[in-house]
């Protein structure tokens, strides 16, 4: 499995791919449900070789290993392609949840 992972208890999503890419935990179901939905999961399973982590309003990158520095600017444009594939109504929820 690839590193995808929120912070808390398993959950299985709608896509069986999805599930064997990615390990999804969360504290909050339906907010991982509502993160991570159909256009999401595809973008993540086409794009998404490193893992990332929603916590307290913020998106970090997590990864095997360094970054190099030339790959800093691919490693931003990822978690920013990741935040725009959120929905408005759950991104303003972002930092009142810490998972």
């Amino acid at each position: 499995r690839a590193m995808g992972k929120l912070v808390g208890d398993d959950v299985q999503l709608e896509s069986d791919e999805f599930n064997r890419a990615f390990r999804v935990t969360s504290d909050n179901r339906r907010f991982a449900t509502d993160v991570l939905h159909a256009r999401t999961m595809q973008f993540l399973l086409a794009h998404g070789r490193d893992g990332f982590r929603l916590l307290d309003g913020q998106a970090i990158r997590v990864s095997r290993g360094r970054i190099g520095v030339l790959a800093i600017p691919w490693a931003l444009a990822y978690l920013a392609a990741i935040l725009d594939h959120i929905p408005d109504h759950v991104r303003r929820t972002l930092g009142n949840r810490s998972g």
